[in-house]
């Protein structure tokens, strides 16, 4: 059964990418669902950031990746990660958009 490892609700965007949920994997959490959701406000770009558990090494995950206002998406994730962070920024400047972001493990 997935558990959930982090949320955030209704964070806003800025004009730099800011980290919207940063979360500590648990050891046995080999398997991840990032599930965001724009809250109708106005479109974001988010990209996903990890620090392996065998090397230790920050990387990016996944791309930039836009969504519309009110949109959604979904992004599943596999390896042994230390930490993850998903971050988000403004598509369009100077309009701020807001989401909604969980984390499950498996």
């Amino acid at each position: 059964m997935p558990e959930l490892i982090g949320t955030i609700s209704a964070q806003p965007s800025t004009n730099a990418y800011v980290s919207a949920v940063l979360v500590k994997v648990p050891p046995h959490i080999t398997k991840l669902l990032i599930h965001i959701v724009e809250k109708n406000v106005n479109a974001i770009t988010y990209k996903v950031l990890g620090q392996s558990r065998t090397s230790g090494t920050a990387e990016e995950l996944l791309a930039p990746k836009a969504i519309a206002k009110a949109g959604s998406d979904w992004q599943t994730l596999e390896d042994a990660w230390l930490y993850v962070d998903v971050q988000i920024i403004t598509t369009v400047n100077p309009n701020h958009g807001s989401v909604d972001v969980d984390i499950l493990g498996a």
